[in-house]
């Protein structure tokens, strides 16, 4: 969360990138195979020439290089080429023994740091050639923006469904889609997956690989199997990890957000703030802490609560619980926010008692202290606004969050501000996604995955022909694999190093939230193993130390 000027050091130029003989043709590098642009020679050289302390041992081993590829593969020729930026992290000894390409998520999440939130994983990292891409779009790769529009807004609240409310969610959704348009021009259209998955497929041929191995998480494994779809003889052992309804179209996947958070807060944090009422103060019962959020909101749609550098919002309190659903590390820090907001709130306690560690929190749910970067929220918008159809206008999206809202109040109201709606899609639509002819592949999914609800995960899996399910029983955190689960961790390194592929459905079971620690600040980042948030922050501690122009 938050890239505004993360990204904007690093400059991966193309003056670095070599033309050779073209290779022979092989089957399936599509129609530009033998052009100069698969004589491209990747010219590695380190990312970093200064290290921030504590950063991982692999640093200093990680490369970084660049890549161009055309603006539109169905169309080559017509627009600028794009430049696709990517790292790679080798054995420390010995020859890799496969490629593994890798993804954060988003989509539109940058992922040249990717690689090092495996460090830990030493049979994997011994083993595997590991890249880490900024996709098309997003991050130090050829990118798209919005004018900064920010499609959810803290200062609008999704649940006031008064004419005037309405108007201005409408208004904003409308104002989206037109700042993506005036920001980004006709390269709008080309960001989408199916561009995307030429563009690795292009990057497997240039790296000498006949196939590929993946490790996509979230919207990862939409990624993930689309480029098996369309590659399917490029597929080798490809791992799905938090998964979306990757078998339908965007509009019905990320329906089900609504539902995985509601749960996730009900059902896992609640209880477990219950639990340690003695610290936080919020219920002695998971009902009494779902009712003291409700309060602290309605007394914040009344009257924000001005911080002085951030002001927050009922919106604002939505987004500091949504944020902070993904892993159960961030559980403390949230409880500690909700704790200090009814002291303040309800008792009247002086705000200036917030401490460094409960602004950076609040700051995010804000955002003000750490805004997601344009290019990655354009690039989010691009792909699911492009890569299928939106169905419904205005008066269809009323309906459908009145329900979800009544439903799922925490999120479930917010659609309305959803720009695909006024998205003017050119793209053709994505290849549909069933599996045939694909390799299985395996699937790990957490129970109460905030996210990725296990509900789509299971649709998905049901209709992907050959798939494989890993199902995390008694655990919600949205990353399964290196998030600290040994039996997660064993089972998947089996497959990817070993070939090794469980059983069409098997478990492993969850990891315990762990209690609250004396400190807030030890419960912070550099604690939390979950993958995709430990990836967010070593894109913040180290991208402004890359050293590669």
């Amino acid at each position: 969360m938050g890239r505004r000027a993360l990204l904007t050091a690093l400059t991966l130029t193309l003056t670095s990138v070599t033309l050779l003989t073209p290779p022979s043709a092989s089957a399936g590098e599509g129609q530009l195979r033998g052009t100069a642009y698969h004589g491209q020679r990747l010219d590695w050289q380190r990312c970093f020439t200064q290290l921030p302390p504590g950063a991982p041992p692999e640093v200093p081993r990680l490369e970084c290089a660049a890549y161009r590829v055309p603006a539109d593969w169905n169309n080559p020729g017509h627009g600028d080429d794009l430049r696709i930026a990517v790292s790679r992290l080798r054995p420390a000894q010995g020859t890799p023994s496969g490629l593994l390409l890798t993804n954060p998520g988003g989509p539109g999440g940058p992922g040249l740091t990717l690689p090092l939130a495996f460090s830990s994983r030493t049979k994997l990292t011994a083993a595997m050639e590991i890249v880490g891409i900024d996709v098309r779009g997003t991050g130090a790769s050829t990118n798209i923006g919005c004018g900064g529009t920010e499609v959810w807004p803290t200062d609008l609240d999704p649940r006031d469904r008064s004419p005037a409310g309405v108007g201005k969610l409408l208004a904003r959704a409308k104002s989206t889609a037109q700042g993506c348009r005036d920001a980004s021009g006709a390269l709008l259209g080309k960001i989408t997956t199916e561009q995307t998955v030429k563009d690795l497929d292009l990057l497997r041929h240039l790296m000498g690989y006949e196939k590929t191995n993946w490790l996509g998480y979230s919207g990862g494994s939409w990624l993930g199997a689309a480029y098996a779809t369309y590659f399917p003889g490029r597929v080798s052992r490809f791992v799905l990890d938090s998964n979306l309804e990757f078998t339908t179209d965007w509009q019905h996947a990320a329906a089900r957000i609504s539902q995985g958070m509601e749960r996730r807060f009900r059902q896992d944090f609640a209880p477990w703030a219950a639990k340690h009422h003695a610290r936080f103060g919020l219920g002695t019962t998971a009902g009494q802490v779902r009712a003291t959020y409700e309060r602290l909101r309605a007394i914040l749609a009344e009257r924000p609560l001005d911080l002085g550098t951030e002001v927050l919002h009922a919106n604002s309190l939505d987004m500091l619980i949504f944020g902070n659903m993904y892993s159960k590390y961030q559980f403390q820090g949230l409880g500690e926010a909700l704790a200090f907001l009814r002291q303040v709130l309800e008792e009247g306690a002086p705000a200036v008692t917030v401490t460094p560690e409960l602004r950076g929190i609040l700051g995010t749910a804000a955002g003000q202290a750490v805004a997601t970067a344009d290019r990655e929220k354009s690039t989010f918008h691009a792909v699911t606004c492009n890569d299928t159809p939106w169905r419904g206008g205005p008066r269809e999206l009323l309906r459908s969050t009145a329900e979800l809202g009544a439903r799922y109040p925490l999120l479930g109201w917010r659609s309305l501000m959803e720009p695909c709606p006024y998205w003017r899609r050119t793209s053709p639509v994505l290849k549909p996604r069933t599996g045939d002819g694909v390799p299985p592949v395996l699937m790990v999914q957490t129970a109460h995955d905030p996210a990725t609800p296990v509900e789509g995960a299971l649709a998905a899996f049901q209709r992907f022909k050959g798939a494989r399910f890993l199902l995390v029983t008694g655990e919600g955190d949205h990353g399964g694999y290196a998030g600290g689960n040994t039996c997660v961790d064993d089972r998947v390194e089996a497959y990817l190093v070993d070939g090794v592929l469980p059983g069409r459905f098997t478990t492993c079971p969850g990891v315990p939230i762990p209690d609250p620690v004396d400190a807030l600040a030890k419960a912070g980042p550099t604690q939390n193993p979950n993958p995709i948030l430990r990836n967010r922050e070593l894109t913040e501690r180290l991208t402004p130390h890359l050293g590669i122009r």
